[in-house]
């Protein structure tokens, strides 16, 4: 039953996207992923992986493009989309790598601020107790 939903859902994206498509052509809109993903309502992997949508886009015979680059076939898009996520895919690792580099940072900071801390709690204290030993000094003489 969930299958046949996911498929109607599909079945009714793929034909949406296939009139925005032809709308785009025939206004002389580029057929861009970006702009085909945002007028149809749909990701861009979907106007990228999926292979009716593809045929349709060759079948028009325009080109499609990306951005400010043509691409001759959607197989040399395909390749850079992987190329694209590979990146993205190592700059999470990065991100990820210094989050703990950060967190280890701001604990030595934190232990630097609470060792601190003590420090003067002490000096306070020893203070307090040389001013207490003054007086009790000063009272026993008089």
């Amino acid at each position: 039953m969930l299958t046949s939903s996911v498929s109607e859902r599909s079945t009714r994206l793929v034909t949406k996207t296939k009139k925005i498509i032809d709308k785009m052509v025939s206004e002389g809109i580029p057929l861009t992923a970006d702009k085909i993903a945002l007028y149809a309502g749909c990701s861009k992997s979907f106007v990228y992986k999926n292979k009716e949508i593809r045929a349709y886009i060759e079948k028009t015979g325009k080109k499609p493009t990306v951005g400010k680059k043509v691409y001759s076939s959607l197989d040399n898009a395909n390749k850079r989309i992987r190329e694209l996520e590979n990146q993205n895919m190592n700059l999470i690792l990065e991100n990820a790598r210094l989050y703990n580099e950060l967190a280890l940072v701001l604990n030595k900071y934190s232990n630097l601020i609470e060792l601190n801390i003590k420090h003067k709690e002490e000096t306070i204290r020893r203070i307090n107790e040389n001013v207490k030993n003054k007086t009790d000094s000063k009272l026993s003489e008089e």
